[in-house]
């Protein structure tokens, strides 16, 4: 009897309406496989496919050898994700298709209109889905992200060492699925970043990397710092919040265990603002004070930025009226 076959595709509904795919920005997604290490794959087929990396999934001979169809991916890919479901089940009635990420837990009710199976848990999830499509005995025993099933590339590699948020800023999607921050055994970060193999970057995608307890995070830079030590990586780089620049010492814990650049957003040096935002962390040292330290430390900063169009040119506008 043949392994399930399972393909895994990342949808992606461009907003500057391009058809060519996105290869060369940063960062892309790795659910596809980080997904397809929860299973055993010696009893699992799979293949993995981004439409954000290469642009519209236009293979439907994979459509057709597939038994169950996994569909992951971003708020504004919903309707994209049906629209692969029709080309799917037109090509291959006996497909079975589920869907997961923040969509499912957003619009649970709607999803179950169009998909066999809604995911509005975390990627452990479709270990239970195969299961109950297939029957028991797919699970991995160790979980370990997918990168030998991406397309190769020397120069980035990307992981992950936490999962959620622990701050609450009013414009976030992850305020609004309201899930708990959690952090990754130290192992598993290990695993993940031994699994990539050498790259010159490893970039870190966790929601905020420096959450958590300060014994952990310095338990991490250990980590990073003896892996660096030993060239399993050139350098690498993740998104802190602005409370990290609080502590003198994180800066220089994160370059010496080969911290190359991070970012941060700023979204407004306006107090006023920032405060509307929620984004309390941003309220700790002021922003020039946070780039600065970065910048001489000789990390590279990278930012975000929120521009309010109707706040800035209401104020604007006032402001040329008072001085006219």
């Amino acid at each position: 009897m043949r392994n399930p076959r399972i393909l895994i595709l990342n949808c992606y509904s461009d907003n500057h309406r391009h058809a060519r795919g996105n290869p060369w920005l940063v960062p892309q997604s790795i659910a596809p496989a980080v997904l397809a290490g929860m299973l055993d794959p010696a009893h699992v087929d799979i293949r993995l496919a981004c439409e954000f990396r290469n642009g519209p999934f236009e293979d439907l001979r994979a459509l057709q050898w597939a038994d169950l169809l996994v569909l992951t991916g971003l708020n504004p890919a919903f309707d994209r994700m049906k629209q692969v479901t029709a080309y799917a089940r037109a090509v291959n009635p006996g497909i079975v298709v589920a869907m997961g990420g923040p969509l499912a837990r957003m619009l649970p009710n709607l999803s179950r209109r169009y998909f066999d199976y809604v995911c509005s848990g975390d990627v452990e999830q479709i270990t239970s889905v195969v299961d109950a499509v297939f029957g028991p005995g797919h699970a991995a025993d160790i979980p370990i992200a997918r990168h030998d099933l991406l397309p190769g590339n020397r120069i980035i590699g990307y992981a992950e060492t936490s999962r959620n948020c622990n701050f609450r800023c009013s414009f976030c999607a992850m305020t609004a699925e309201d899930q708990q921050f959690m952090a990754y055994d130290l192992d598993d970060v290990r695993r993940q970043i031994e699994a990539l193999g050498y790259r010159q970057c490893v970039m870190f995608l966790d929601q905020n990397f420096f959450a958590g307890p300060r014994a952990h995070f310095k338990a991490r830079m250990a980590l990073l710092k003896g892996l660096f030590e030993q060239r399993k990586f050139g350098g690498w780089a993740a998104l802190v919040t602005a409370d990290f620049f609080k502590g003198a010492d994180n800066v220089s814990l994160a370059r010496e265990s080969g911290c190359i650049g991070v970012f941060s957003g700023v979204e407004s040096f306006s107090r006023a603002q920032v405060t509307a935002l929620n984004k309390k962390q941003n309220l700790v040292l002021p922003q020039e004070e946070t780039i600065r330290s970065c910048l001489e430390a000789g990390l590279i900063f990278h930012y975000g930025l929120i521009f309010d169009l109707v706040v800035r040119f209401n104020n604007r506008h006032e402001h040329s009226v008072i001085m006219t």
